[in-house]
């Protein structure tokens, strides 16, 4: 399952099956230092597998931005929150610009 995540809704509900991946891609742009990082996850339940890579526009504009892309596998039943926040890795104590949150279940 692909998920796009946009910012348009506080959380968002996935179902899996064990065994299914799941890629999450979110608009960025490095050029200004933020990225996306995960910032909790359940591994028991959905693993990390791959990511984050990077994809820049195809506008070919410097400095324009592109995707970050995830990738997870439902590794067992049970409910697990994925959060991903876009951040400046090296700013300390200061929160996030955006977060994601996805509730995923399981079956």
């Amino acid at each position: 399952m692909e998920v796009q995540l946009d910012g348009s809704k506080p959380e968002e509900k996935i179902q899996l099956r064990v065994g299914d991946s799941l890629t999450v891609t979110l608009e960025g742009n490095p050029t200004t230092g933020y990225q996306w990082q995960v910032a909790s996850l359940s591994p028991e339940v959905l693993d990390w597998t791959e990511g984050p890579t990077y994809q820049p526009s195809t506008s070919g504009r410097i400095g324009s931005g592109g995707t970050f892309r995830f990738g997870f596998k439902a590794m067992r039943k049970g409910r697990a929150t994925l959060k991903l926040v876009y951040r400046r890795s090296w700013e300390e104590g200061v929160p996030p610009i955006k977060t994601e949150v996805l509730k995923v279940k399981v079956k």
